[in-house]
């Protein structure tokens, strides 16, 4: 999914990001328990991205604010004041944080 223009979602969030980071990183949550027993270790999930989220500058000197911690970073980006024209690179650099902290999540008490 690529916006050309802001669109909110239901639940109030801009769309790329519900739908990139917020659904995935639920549905994953989810599914996590399930996997650890059903695959006995084995089972995997995948995650679409795109490459796009490299060319991404996540900088204090691109505007972003110092007070994402206390703001919250995906509530300031499902601002259409915060919106940059295009939001698909950010909401794919996002899902790789996701990502990255699930595979934390998984990792079973033998460590594997």
């Amino acid at each position: 999914m690529y916006q050309h223009k802001f669109q909110a979602g239901g639940e109030g969030f801009e769309e790329e990001i519900q739908i990139h980071v917020l659904s995935t990183a639920l549905l994953a949550i989810l599914l996590l328990p399930w996997m650890k027993v059903a695959g006995k270790g084995k089972a995997h999930l995948g995650f679409v991205t795109s490459g796009r989220h490299r060319g991404v500058d996540i900088s204090e000197q691109n505007g972003l604010p110092k007070a994402w911690d206390t703001y919250g970073l995906i509530r300031w980006f499902s601002e259409e004041k915060h919106w940059p024209g295009g939001i698909y690179p950010t909401s794919k650099l996002l899902e790789q944080y996701v990502a990255n902290e699930l595979a934390k999540l998984a990792v079973g008490s033998d460590g594997k």
